[in-house]
């Protein structure tokens, strides 16, 4: 007969014990769910997160492009509130540059001043520009309601204060002024000259219209004399003044017309049958 064997047959395993403990977790599956959880948390702040601001001394981002849904603004009390400096020798380096590509067009680079300077361009170079307009169409333009839309200001000597020069190869204007019933263009001086031309090849004025001149007019003869002498302040003895009859009367011409000193003296070649009017034109 066989001897049963001396050990005992093996217990089956119990179950997992599941009750009033936790089951164990890797140390892989809980460095895991820390990260996932600091990203929510990230995820979360970005979207609750408080408009950007900066206070003296916070540092600026520079260097990158980006872009907002509302209006950046940037105010000091003191000082210049924004400024932009560029040391690029290649190219037109800007030191603040403005955009506008909307398609109802706005401002690229708006200035406004309640009781100084909207925008102010200066250079310190002798052939720099302080402000510089370029376009298709208007390069600069300058609209007030009440005062001037654009003045030019120099304390050269011998410079000029606006200048407009003609680029093209077919011929355009350079300086145009235009009004519906007021002066186009008008030029004054205290003591030099109000307004130039000077053409070296073509013409230096041309006039379309009706002419006036201060320094023109009409003077009468007396009836009975052969001269009449006319006040014209400017006048020298230089001057030339220019003389011709309104009337015809037989016999009658002028004579001269000889200039003093604010006065000038017309003279006929007989004595007027009746008042006989003279027209006259001073220049110089």
């Amino acid at each position: 007969m066989s001897q049963a064997p001396d050990t005992a047959p093996a217990e089956p395993a119990s179950a997992p014990d599941t009750e009033g403990r936790e089951t164990p977790h890797s140390r892989r599956a809980l460095f895991a769910g820390l990260v996932g959880a600091g990203a929510g948390a990230a995820a979360a702040a970005i979207v609750g997160a408080q408009p950007a601001s900066a206070a003296n001394g916070d540092t600026v981002t520079v260097g990158g492009s980006f872009t907002g849904s509302s209006t950046t603004t940037v105010s000091t009390s003191g000082g210049t509130g924004l400024a932009g400096t560029s040391s690029d020798e290649v190219g037109f380096a800007t030191g603040v540059a403005g955009t506008d590509a909307s398609n109802a067009g706005g401002f690229g680079v708006r200035g406004i001043s309640t009781n100084g300077i909207g925008v102010l361009g200066s250079s310190s170079s002798s052939d720099g520009i302080g402000v510089r307009g370029s376009s298709n169409g208007t390069g600069v333009r300058g609209d007030s309601d009440s005062g001037t839309g654009v003045e030019g200001v120099t304390g050269g000597t011998g410079q000029q204060a606006v200048v407009g020069v003609d680029a093209s190869s077919g011929g355009a204007i350079g300086v145009q002024g235009i009004t519906t019933s007021g002066t186009g263009v008008f030029g004054t001086a205290t003591s030099g000259t109000g307004v130039q031309a000077t053409s070296s090849t073509g013409t230096a004025l041309a006039v379309s219209g009706k002419v006036t001149f201060s320094s023109s007019g009409t003077a009468a003869v007396p009836a009975g004399q052969k001269s009449v002498t006319v006040s014209q302040p400017g006048v020298t003895p230089s001057s030339l003044v220019l003389a011709t009859l309104q009337q015809v009367q037989t016999s009658a011409a002028v004579a001269a017309a000889v200039p003093g000193t604010g006065s000038f003296t017309i003279t006929l070649t007989s004595p007027a049958k009746a008042p006989l009017p003279v027209a006259w034109f001073v220049i110089g």
